[in-house]
C-alpha cells in the first residue's frame, strides 16, 4: 500500500517538474523573440501627421493634408475631399509598419537588393514640419 503512494508521488513530482522546465524554456524563447523584434518603419503618431505625399515615378505626386478639423483632403494633382475611414485606416497602418526582419541597417549599396531607384516614395511630414 505504502509502494503505490511513494510511486504516485514520484510520478506527480515528474509531471510538475516536467511543467516547470516547459514553462521556462517557453519565458526563455518569448524574450528572446521579443529582443529580436524589427523596429518600426515610422516613429510617428497618427494623430501627428499634418501631410502624406505618394510620389510615383512618372506621375504627379498625390498630396493629402490634414485640415483644421481634423479630416484629411486631397489637395494635389486635384482638390478633393477623401474618405475619413479610408484616411484613417492608412495612416494607422503607415504609423504601424514594421519590417518582417532586418538584414542591415546600415545599408551602403541599395541597388544590390533592387531599391536604387525606387517606383515609389511615400513622404509624411509631421504637424511640426518635419
Amino acid at each position: 500500500m505504502k509502494f503505490k503512494g511513494i510511486l504516485f508521488g514520484a510520478l506527480l513530482l515528474a509531471v510538475l517538474g516536467g511543467a516547470v522546465f516547459w514553462a521556462n524554456k517557453y519565458a526563455e524563447n518569448k524574450d528572446k523573440e521579443s529582443a529580436k523584434d524589427p523596429p518600426k518603419v515610422l516613429a510617428v503618431l497618427e494623430v501627428d501627421m499634418a501631410q502624406l505625399e505618394i510620389l510615383k515615378r512618372g506621375e504627379s505626386p498625390v498630396v493629402m493634408k490634414r485640415g483644421a478639423n481634423g479630416g484629411w483632403n486631397i489637395t494635389s494633382p486635384v482638390q478633393l475631399r477623401t474618405d475619413a475611414d479610408a484616411i484613417s485606416q492608412m495612416m494607422q497602418a503607415l504609423a504601424n509598419l514594421s519590417p518582417d526582419s532586418v538584414i542591415d541597417e546600415n545599408i551602403a549599396n541599395w541597388e544590390a537588393f533592387g531599391l536604387k531607384d525606387a517606383v515609389a516614395e511615400i513622404r509624411v511630414t509631421k504637424k511640426d514640419g518635419k
